[in-house]
């Protein structure tokens, strides 16, 4: 399947990639309907008429086959100022996932899958990523709408993840997935969004489910500061289930840098040599420094997998485990490297933000 060329770092989020600290940082904009909080903000996706609405999501599978996938590369002195972001971690907290027995078919894992549930076998500080065939419910594709650009070249796709939250309906991606990077709130988040669990060349196994509120770090909203590259949305119910009570959830770990821990990180690339049809994870050892703004892992993922969650703890049986990253960038001059935020202050204040959000 022909898939077209994935985004790539815009002039505006390049001038604003070394952006001071992340963590406990006022807002700086705001819309009236908007809501602050350290250093996260949020606001609806749509109004309060139209998620109590439900009903159609408004994507055909033949628009989400054609989706572009996006992708975010910064030069090698882009991402100098991201590593050099000076992280808040916070302190310490970890929220478990929940998993959810559904019938499926084919459940047996191929012997691809069961290769790469086994651990890394390099001895090297940095690991060869894993990318095989890996299908866990609780990730799946998210769909946008950009309002700034034309149509039909305003539809896009990046992967998330289903995370455990109060709501039971929090959906966590990258910021750039859901926020253009400037225009504080409202003025910069996406529209039209939906969440496919599970989603397979165009099907939606587990329905679709429609994004109702967002939140991101201030970093991101207002700065384009990769070290903040994270954000959340919450998603209406689906015949009167919750996200959560559907496919599961993956849970949430922050205030630690998870520095060589075992670690996967899903996705649905969509550039060569993949085609956005089928999930991948790829597994190994993260690095980063301690005073680094991102981590790194080895993964040859491309466009369209940004925004999938890295996990750690990972039940390789059940897909449950922790999230502690995401998808965010790679580094041109070197593109077997992927890199995520640290889930520090600024994102335990944005789930925080989002999750205690009621959705209908």
């Amino acid at each position: 399947m022909k898939r077209r060329i994935a985004l790539t770092l815009g002039a505006t989020a390049t001038a604003a990639v070394a952006a001071a600290s992340i963590g406990g940082v006022p807002a700086s904009a705001a819309g009236d309907s908007a809501e602050m909080q350290g250093g996260a903000i949020s606001a609806p996706l749509e109004s309060g008429q139209q998620a109590r609405a439900g009903g159609s999501t408004g994507w055909t599978a033949k628009q989400m086959r054609a989706a572009i996938p996006v992708e975010r590369t910064l030069s090698a002195t882009q991402h100098a100022k991201v590593q050099g972001a000076k992280v808040d971690l916070g302190r310490s907290v970890t929220i478990q996932g929940k998993t959810v027995a559904t019938a499926s078919k084919g459940s047996a894992k191929t012997a691809a899958e069961q290769a790469c549930s086994l651990p890394p076998t390099n001895t090297g500080s940095l690991y060869q990523g894993c990318e095989q065939f890996g299908h866990y419910k609780q990730q799946g594709k998210m769909f946008f709408l950009d309002p700034s650009k034309p149509a039909p070249k305003n539809r896009f796709v990046c992967s998330a993840t289903s995370i455990t939250a109060g709501n039971k309906s929090t959906v966590l991606t990258a910021g750039h997935c859901l926020h253009k990077g400037s225009g504080g709130t409202q003025a910069g988040f996406m529209k039209e969004v939906v969440f496919v669990p599970a989603y397979k060349d165009g099907a939606a196994p587990y329905g679709q489910w429609k994004g109702v509120n967002a939140s991101t770090t201030n970093a991101w909203a207002t700065s384009a500061n990769y070290a903040g590259d994270v954000a959340y949305f919450t998603v209406g119910k689906v015949g009167g289930k919750t996200l959560a009570d559907t496919v599961g959830t993956t849970g949430i770990a922050f205030g630690a840098t998870h520095q060589g821990s075992q670690t996967y990180a899903f996705g649905y690339p969509a550039d060569a040599p993949f085609d956005g049809s089928d999930p991948y994870f790829c597994s190994g050892k993260s690095f980063a420094g301690l005073s680094a703004g991102t981590k790194g892992l080895n993964c040859r993922m491309t466009g369209g997998a940004s925004g999938g969650g890295w996990e750690v703890g990972l039940n390789v049986s059940t897909g449950a485990g922790s999230a502690i990253s995401v998808n965010s960038y790679k580094n041109k001059f070197d593109v077997s490297r992927m890199y995520g935020p640290h889930f520090g202050q600024a994102a335990q204040d944005t789930y925080n933000l989002i999750q205690g959000i009621a959705v209908p």
